[in-house]
């Protein structure tokens, strides 16, 4: 792997980014950025970004592409490897557009996966707020339910 390696990890929610995204982070030394866990971790924070984020969050609505990418470019800019791997973002042509004004991308990888399964992982998903952490009961269960 070369000393800059920047990749983005695309598909639907259960399709799998998270699993595999550490896997190729443990393997490539990557710098794992989840477009999920960082509008967890700025609502909890209760930061500007956050705050607004999560009023279209409340609602059920995408968070709009301007705050998602200065979401991103103010994360992507503290971070000290340069190599880095996006699970989750970009979700749309706007958000991809802007990415790659800043950015040159090595590896886009784009999971496929039929919705029979992805409805299946997901019946059985649960999110423990407070850290983040995915929990699936039928495979990966929490240890206090």
């Amino acid at each position: 792997m070369s000393k800059v390696f920047k990749m983005i990890i695309l598909g639907a929610p259960g399709s799998g980014k998270g699993t595999i995204s550490s896997r190729i982070v443990r393997d490539f030394g990557l710098k794992h950025l989840s477009s999920g866990d960082l509008l967890r971790s700025q609502i909890i924070s209760k930061t500007d970004l956050g705050l607004k984020a999560q009023t279209y969050m409340k609602d059920g609505k995408l968070v709009p592409d301007d705050v998602m990418v200065k979401l991103i470019s103010s994360e992507l800019a503290k971070i000290n490897i340069p190599t880095w791997l996006l699970d989750g973002f970009p979700r749309t042509q706007p958000q991809a557009e802007a990415l790659t004004q800043h950015e040159r991308l090595d590896l886009v990888l784009s999971l496929e996966v039929p919705h029979e399964i992805i409805i299946d992982r997901l019946k059985c998903r649960w999110t423990h707020l407070p850290s983040g952490r995915i929990y699936n009961t039928d495979f990966n269960p929490p240890k206090v339910p």
